[in-house]
């Protein structure tokens, strides 16, 4: 293709015949380090440089924003006019996407808004707690909370529970309250709707239904991307799986996969190890290994190459690790890493027994090896936990943060505007708005003071003026 600049002689043997394959559907695994986004890749940029003049285009589906974000610059390197035919997006932005093009079938409005932040979910869930608490036949119980809900709802969506069903469906394991709960389940769908939103497991969920509903609407999508390709597949969800299998029936054979079977980190998000199997079943895929890694010394792979061994999961034969890495090196720049070998193992009673080892290690190094480490966790509040413990030692340490919206008051009140001007009865941004100017000013202005000037008036809200009183702070 025009412009591309690809390098197949940086590829392995492997990952050229993955890269280049032609024979049916394929699914390539590979650990992390051995390549397989590269692959990925190179694959793009072959069918592309293959298929001038050609219309039809190519489907990638990562499971985060991030992942998908990575994939588009490393595609940008070897074919800079990829956009014109290559779509690369995460499940849930290709989610939203699909329903923006086609969820009029369904009911679903082009101009629904995300709920991106689980405490704005919380927000309208302990809102429509509230009011369906006012019926006098339903008795709510007290320990309903939108915070501890939450889950229970978000678990609902992504099974694809139908409303009417959600009731048997939590009767076993909630038998005193699972029809006060399906109530809760199904207020809270019909005040998404309602306020024309979306929160991550309803994009799924109503992306699935409107597949499953419209099923010319998948064979339209199959016209037009008649190659898909799916990166982290070992991370993809249950639901998400049976999207991807409606995109792809009823021809699997341009299909593409990596995956790493060894490396399953989501399985208490909906992941599971067992999908990699039913590709087998569903899609017929052959399977390419990837075992020469880039990243690891040979000291850590021989460890790996251990583990993987009692890994009994009924799948074909692993071929070992192998590492085109040279052997690690301590700060002098001698092999052999760190005293006592690339990996000390201990057992402790308790978390907290170890954090105090943590703590004492990390006070024994100086300075510069201190400025080395990082401490990984499963949890924040771990993490949290840990960063007291350090702090008492007198050890500083930084904590990385991921924010999910503005912190920023001035952008937070921009986007506000920007959301009320796209649709001026957003209760939500009306609110974010205050609150911003809340921030910024100290201004007290009272959202239902707006709304009924506005309806007095005849105005919309942006256009209603108003007097404000500073706050005492």
């Amino acid at each position: 293709m025009r412009g591309a600049r690809n390098d197949w002689a940086s590829l392995n043997v492997n990952q050229q015949k993955a890269a280049l394959w032609d024979k049916g559907p394929l699914l390539v695994l590979a650990g992390s380090g051995a390549g397989k986004t590269r692959v990925l890749t190179y694959r793009l940029a072959n069918i592309l440089a293959n298929s001038p003049g050609k219309h039809f285009r190519l489907l990638v589906l990562s499971r985060t924003n991030k992942g998908a974000a990575e994939m588009r610059s490393r595609v940008a390197e070897l074919v800079p006019d990829f956009p014109n035919r290559v779509n690369i997006a995460a499940f849930h932005s290709y989610a939203a996407e699909f329903l923006r093009q086609y969820g009029s079938h369904i009911g679903v409005r082009p101009d629904f808004q995300m709920l991106s932040d689980d405490v704005d979910r919380e927000k309208m869930l302990a809102e429509v707690i509230a009011k369906v608490g006012k019926k006098p036949e339903f008795v709510i119980p007290d320990n309903f909370q939108a915070s501890l809900l939450l889950p229970c709802l978000t678990n609902l969506f992504e099974l694809s529970i139908a409303p009417e069903k959600a009731a048997d469906f939590l009767s076993p394991s909630q038998p005193d309250a699972a029809r006060e709960l399906a109530l809760i389940c199904a207020a809270y769908r019909e005040e998404l709707q309602a306020a024309n939103f979306m929160d991550h497991p309803a994009l799924i969920s109503a992306a699935l239904s409107l597949a499953e509903n419209c099923p010319f609407i998948p064979k339209h999508v199959r016209r037009i991307y008649t190659h898909v390709l799916v990166d982290d597949f070992q991370e993809v969800k249950a639901r998400e799986y049976e999207l991807l299998k409606k995109f792809v029936a009823p021809d699997p054979s341009t299909f593409f996969a990596a995956a790493d079977d060894e490396q399953i980190f989501g399985q208490g998000d909906g992941a599971d190890p067992k999908r990699i199997e039913r590709l087998k079943t569903d899609f017929g895929v052959d399977i390419v290994q990837l075992p020469e890694n880039y990243r690891c010394p040979p000291e850590i792979l021989s460890l790996a190459n251990s583990l993987i061994a009692f890994n009994h999961n009924g799948r074909e034969a692993k071929r070992p690790l192998v590492s085109v890495k040279s052997a690690s090196r301590d700060l002098d720049g001698a092999p052999g890493g760190a005293p006592g070998g690339a990996i000390i193992a201990r057992q402790f009673s308790d978390a907290e027994e170890e954090m105090e080892w943590l703590a004492h290690d990390l006070a024994e190094k100086n300075l510069e090896e201190r400025e080395r480490c990082a401490i990984l966790a499963r949890s924040t509040k771990m993490l949290e936990k840990m960063g007291q413990k350090l702090f008492l030692a007198h050890i500083p340490a930084y904590f990385p943060g991921r924010n999910k919206d503005f912190l920023s008051a001035p952008f937070r009140m921009l986007l506000a505007i920007l959301r009320l001007a796209n649709r001026q009865s957003d209760k939500k941004a009306l609110a974010q708005l205050n609150k911003a100017f809340f921030e910024l000013e100290g201004a007290d202005v009272s959202p239902s003071e707006i709304t009924f000037r506005a309806s007095a008036g005849g105005l919309d809200w942006t256009g209603c003026e108003l007097g404000w009183r500073r706050s005492k702070i």
